[in-house]
């Protein structure tokens, strides 16, 4: 028995609900909801998401995690379970140096964002995005800033999705296969310019096109229900 860890689960999966519940509304905002919504639907998502922050850095959330890692010292984990306990180890100590007000600043932020852009892509008018890109420029920069790093604030950020990795490292690589890189580019390039593009044009009727979707989703097992 791991009470300890169990507890911690269960912890975790209740930020895990909030979380999905946001991403559901975020998806009806950029399929569904009418452009009026948008307002709402930001301050709706910006509040969930400092919800979530608020209880995955909590006193009970710490105190939750460091009993467990307690218990695993005392008790054989299985490797997930010893994953799970690192994973959320990392998350927690990364959580807690951003303040609530930033993260919902930030979700508020982006949802505008996008609904900007939508605007100013189809109206050619960049001025229409601009403020926001520059707010969540510089929330980027404040979070390199309490994150920490140590060559290229890019890093802090970087370690969200690949831990470890520097922008030099990522500078390096290219370096490295960069003229392969642009070889591939231009044979794609040569190919596309071999092909008609008259093929793109026609009627291609939806009902059609959800019938191929619906073929290919079943094909890879995916559960309608």
């Amino acid at each position: 028995m791991t009470p300890c860890y169990d507890l911690i689960c269960d912890k975790s999966r209740e930020i895990s609900l909030i979380n999905n519940t946001a991403g559901v509304l975020g998806w009806d905002m950029e399929t569904y909801m009418p452009a009026g919504g948008i307002q709402t639907r930001s301050q709706q998502l910006a509040w969930l998401s400092g919800k979530a922050h608020e209880l995955s850095t909590c006193e009970a959330f710490q105190k939750a995690l460091e009993n467990a890692e307690a218990e695993a010292k005392t008790q054989e984990l299985t490797p997930v379970q010893s994953a799970n306990l690192r994973e959320l180890r990392h998350e927690f100590d990364r959580a807690t140096k951003l303040p609530q007000s930033l993260v919902e600043k930030e979700s508020q932020t982006t949802s505008l964002a996008k609904a900007a852009w939508t605007e100013a892509r189809a109206t050619n008018n960049f001025a229409l995005f601009a403020p926001h890109l520059t707010t969540l420029i510089e929330i980027a920069r404040e979070k390199a800033e309490l994150w920490g790093y140590e060559e290229e604030p890019y890093d802090a950020l970087f370690s969200g999705y690949e831990r470890g990795a520097k922008t030099s490292d990522v500078a390096d690589m290219f370096d490295e296969i960069g003229g392969e890189l642009a070889e591939i580019a231009q044979l794609a390039v040569e190919k596309s310019n071999s092909i008609d593009p008259k093929i793109l044009l026609g009627e291609y009727p939806v009902e059609k096109q959800q019938t191929l979707n619906r073929e290919i989703a079943e094909s890879i097992g995916f559960d309608f229900n």
